[in-house]
């Protein structure tokens, strides 16, 4: 894991019409980057934030 990431985590939420979205945040506060869409499913919005750099926890305790 490079020390970016390790300053960093990734917050998941609903917006108001139920839709998901994710963001990675620097352990400031600062918002480095969110998706640019909403999914209607958490799954979709972890596999896109996937493909921005987010790792799973569970993938991690496994390394």
């Amino acid at each position: 894991m490079n020390q970016v990431q390790d300053e960093t985590y990734w917050k998941f939420y609903n917006t108001a019409n139920g839709q998901w979205r994710w963001c990675q945040v620097e352990s400031t506060g600062y918002i480095i980057c969110c998706s640019g869409t909403t999914f209607r499913q958490r799954a979709d919005c972890i596999r896109d934030a996937q493909a921005h750099g987010y790792e799973s926890p569970l993938a991690l305790s496994h390394a």
